[in-house]
């Protein structure tokens, strides 16, 4: 049995075949997720499966469809602590500081 910090390096050597059905410890670690995730992702539909000798098994073009509709994250970069950000607004012209 692998060493717990080396099932990362496991899972990626068995999913990088050119396998293209998966099970569930395939496809967590295709999509880099805990297995409960990805049983969890089954179970509420969001990537299809079929069902073959009591074993949940997904194609590999369902796991990037899945994928593929995921939203893209926003994000806000924030000035640091401290800094001074200046405003258009502020007509006497003085600096602001965050607190």
């Amino acid at each position: 049995m692998p060493k717990a910090n080396n099932i990362g390096k496991v899972a990626e050597k068995i999913v990088i075949g050119s396998e293209r059905v998966l099970d569930i410890p395939k496809l967590a670690a295709y999509l880099s997720i805990a297995p409960w995730r990805a049983a969890e992702l089954l179970r509420e539909g969001k990537i299809k499966f079929k069902v073959i000798a009591e074993r949940k098994l997904v194609d590999r073009k369902d796991a990037d469809e899945w994928w593929e509709g995921l939203p893209y994250s926003k994000v806000t970069v924030l000035p640091k602590r401290g800094t001074v950000r200046l405003s258009h607004s502020n007509a006497q012209g003085h600096d602001r500081r965050k607190a």
